[in-house]
């Protein structure tokens, strides 16, 4: 059962259909979406009777946690791939929400501990694209001019603007931003698209994101502003640059992703911006990035991803197979 938030499904009973901007504030009108989806599934599952359900993410959960804790105990799995502000709201009704799931299933690590209890993590990364490319050999960078790459939806105009700031000027650092134009690559390319070392490309193919970044990027730019959110999301770019076998930069403050990467040896951590000021320190952290190291922790990080994903399959295939 799922939203169709831009209409371009085609219709079935089990496709609930309004259009909104999902990048918008909230609105009268979003919220009158919510709660005509939240009804549409209430009813949805009462006239069907499932036997069992995968619930996911936070907000579809709370919203139909009497159906999950009275008709559904011990019958669903819930699955959380990103935090929400309502689990702050209603910390104690998730946390109620997960101990009667069959199987909890998470994309952080970091959820456990909201959630009060562990359960089975499931990473964002396509097996048979892992398989294909965990044979590649990373090149390390020593070249004096080095090419930080943003690439997706920028959601993070404020911190990339002030990483430009302390370094567009100097030439040894070019910037490169892939992505769909929005209001906040707009800010960006207004500010700075007279750069010769600033481009905008633009959108890519989803499949070519891991030759975009061995041909263009040294280092992947996951840096990201300090909140709960950012603190304990694991990012897709965390696992395509791994996969491309390109480091990456981000902060200390964004927990989860610092904790991978000091563990892996997969990039570069810094404290604070701050830290971009001082002439030539990023090129000297790249170019004293263990290549060894990095190699192995790429490998070691990828077949963990690996083994994780396999427990999750099998977790999945369980409980769909098991009789009531």
């Amino acid at each position: 059962i799922i939203w169709d938030k831009k209409k371009m499904e085609k219709p079935t009973p089990s496709i609930y259909q309004s259009k909104i901007n999902t990048t918008d504030r909230i609105s009268w009108r979003k919220i009158a979406c919510y709660i005509g989806y939240i009804l549409f599934l209430r009813k949805r599952i009462r006239k069907q009777n499932y036997e069992k359900l995968i619930v996911f993410t936070v907000v579809p959960a709370i919203m139909i946690s009497d159906l999950l804790l009275n008709q559904y105990d011990g019958k669903y799995v819930l699955d959380i791939r990103d935090d929400s502000i309502l689990r702050r709201w209603f910390s104690k009704r998730i946390q109620k929400i997960a101990s009667k799931a069959k199987n909890l299933v998470v994309s952080s690590p970091y959820y456990f501990k909201w959630l009060g209890r562990d359960g089975i993590l499931n990473h964002n990364a396509n097996e048979k694209i892992i398989e294909r490319e965990l044979s590649y050999e990373p090149i390390a960078s020593k070249k004096e001019t080095v090419c930080i790459m943003y690439a997706g939806m920028m959601r993070e105009a404020d911190i990339n603007n002030q990483v430009l700031e302390r370094l567009v000027d100097d030439t040894k650092y070019n910037f490169v931003f892939y992505g769909p134009i929005n209001d906040q690559l707009i800010s960006l390319k207004k500010k700075y698209e007279g750069k010769t070392n600033v481009s905008f490309p633009g959108i890519y193919n989803k499949e070519d994101i891991y030759s975009i970044y061995r041909t263009r990027a040294d280092l992947i730019n996951i840096l990201r502003s300090k909140n709960t959110v950012n603190a304990e999301a694991l990012p897709n770019k965390l696992y395509e640059a791994a996969i491309a076998g390109v480091p990456v930069i981000a902060f200390a403050h964004n927990t989860a992703v610092a904790e991978y990467v000091k563990k892996y040896n997969l990039g570069i951590i810094i404290n604070n911006l701050q830290e971009l000021n001082a002439e030539d320190d990023l090129i000297v952290a790249l170019h004293n990035l263990d290549s060894f190291e990095y190699k192995k922790g790429r490998q070691d990080f990828l077949n963990k991803v690996r083994q994780d994903n396999l427990l999750f399959i099998r977790s999945i295939s369980a409980f769909v197979s098991e009789e009531i």
